[in-house]
């Protein structure tokens, strides 16, 4: 088996890029050993010293779940933290970016919660509407309602502006 985009599967900008490109690779090597004996995965990467890279040479499952599970802790992702993804649509970009750079001149610190954007979103136009987003991580599901609260004071009244989250999405897209 091959997969030549190695690279691209680890830079996605979702927390969980690395367990799905191990995930996604682990079971490629158990498919080509079960049926090809002798059966070889090949990865093109520009990074072969990456730590995962040996993860997944050694089979090393519980390294990989050890080292995740410490990054997700110390960056505040789940599953020891709470996260929700804030969205923002308009027809007119100007809306969002006006009522954002109001928003951060109100924002006062929550104790616990961690808010960045606003930032385009990945697709950040379709159907005519701008996307923007908001990654909100909190210590708690209360400092999430917290920050949730808040966003909706602030944008929830704006004419032309919609919003919507999601708490711990599945991916960050």
């Amino acid at each position: 088996g091959i997969i030549l985009e190695t690279d691209r599967m680890l830079s996605l900008p979702d927390y969980r890029s690395e367990e799905r490109a191990f995930e996604l690779i682990i079971q490629l090597a158990g498919r080509v050993g079960r049926h090809l004996p002798g059966g070889r995965v090949v990865l093109m990467t520009q990074n072969p010293k990456d730590k995962i890279f040996e993860e997944i040479q050694s089979y090393d499952m519980e390294h990989f779940f050890e080292r995740t599970s410490r990054e997700r802790l110390e960056l505040f992702y789940p599953p020891h933290r709470k996260i929700t993804l804030l969205s923002l649509w308009s027809r007119k970009e100007s809306i969002i970016l006006e009522t954002c750079q109001q928003a951060l001149f109100e924002r006062s610190p929550l104790p616990g919660v961690l808010i960045q954007g606003p930032v385009a979103a990945p697709v950040a136009r379709a159907k005519g509407e701008f996307h923007y987003q908001f990654l909100i991580r909190a210590e708690n599901i209360t400092g999430i309602h917290q920050a949730l609260d808040r966003a909706s004071l602030l944008f929830g009244g704006v004419k032309g502006l919609s919003i919507n989250w999601s708490v711990d999405p599945p991916d960050l897209f």
